[in-house]
């Protein structure tokens, strides 16, 4: 019996969090991403997420200024699972794969790889637009 109530609380689980995924409601994430370079410096990022259903955007401004901001808007289905691609416009060979892993508490795991293979990972707060993220 105990074995049963702890699957079926881990199935509750993960459809709790599954249902995040797609984020019904506008939600609006900040984290901070470092870039390591092959030198051991490294570029850090401020983020900005918004989340509404399909519809993402995600922004980037580099603290040291030296990169001009990004500001990239798209599509995906699947933020948790399967990932997102964004690709550029105006070089498709250009994109990078992103997801989200959640970690409890309005905080997810993001993860980005560049076509070329240059990856980070940020921990972000979320919350609907409205409310205050948790910290």
């Amino acid at each position: 019996m105990t074995v049963r109530i702890g699957i079926l609380a881990a199935a509750m689980a993960l459809c709790g969090t599954a249902g995040l995924a797609g984020f019904d409601t506008l939600t609006q994430c900040s984290g901070t991403m470092r870039f390591y370079n092959e030198d051991g410096t490294h570029e850090t990022y401020a983020l900005r997420f918004e989340f509404e259903g399909p519809r993402y955007r995600i922004q980037a401004t580099s603290e040291s200024g030296e990169i001009e901001p990004t500001d990239d808007r798209g599509q995906c289905a699947d933020y948790l699972d399967a990932g997102c691609r964004h690709a550029f416009a105006t070089d498709s060979e250009d994109h990078y794969d992103f997801s989200l892993s959640p970690r409890g508490d309005g905080k997810y795991l993001y993860s980005e790889t560049w076509a070329d293979g240059f990856s980070g990972n940020a921990l972000i707060d979320c919350a609907e637009a409205g409310a205050a993220p948790s910290n």
